[in-house]
């Protein structure tokens, strides 16, 4: 099988990966402490967080992410979770010692898609890779159309 990424993915309009630490009663600092890894973001049980649309809420759990929005531009999930797979292993990312922390951890991978069509692909060694981790891979899925038409993947 030859391995070939597609940057330009036509039925994505945009994706990304997130490593998700929740992290219980303790401060979501001793991850990067833990992992040598500085989070994209961060957030501590009680404080207020702004969210996306302007709106605050109180946060309910003390959690740290990393996520490959900021550092990958490709439109290809492979690029992505290979990008999040490479940090991990420059670090020694040991999930196993992690959890006996009580910590939770996990992937979000997500995809937004751009004609309500057609969905990510990963390769069997990402599997592996994800495996070999012992970490969850859960998928989020979205469409957001300013149409009420929908395009199919081969009419694109």
């Amino acid at each position: 099988m030859k391995e070939e990424y597609n940057d330009d993915y036509a039925t994505c309009d945009r994706t990304a990966v997130h490593l998700n630490i929740y992290t219980g009663g303790s401060d979501p600092d001793e991850v990067t402490r833990a992992t040598g890894l500085t989070p994209t973001r961060l957030t501590r049980q009680g404080e207020i967080v702004l969210l996306s649309r302007g709106r605050h809420r109180v946060s309910p759990l003390n959690a740290w992410f990393l996520d490959t929005e900021s550092h990958v531009t490709s439109r290809d999930l492979r690029r992505h979770l290979d990008w999040m797979l490479t940090r991990l292993a420059e670090v020694r990312f040991d999930a196993t010692t992690l959890r006996q922390r009580g910590w939770e951890i996990r992937f979000n991978c997500i995809w937004w898609s751009r004609y309500n069509t057609g969905g990510p692909i990963l390769w069997p060694r990402q599997l592996m890779d994800i495996g070999a981790l012992g970490l969850e891979c859960g998928f989020e899925f979205a469409f957001y159309s300013d149409t009420t038409d929908v395009v199919f993947a081969e009419d694109a």
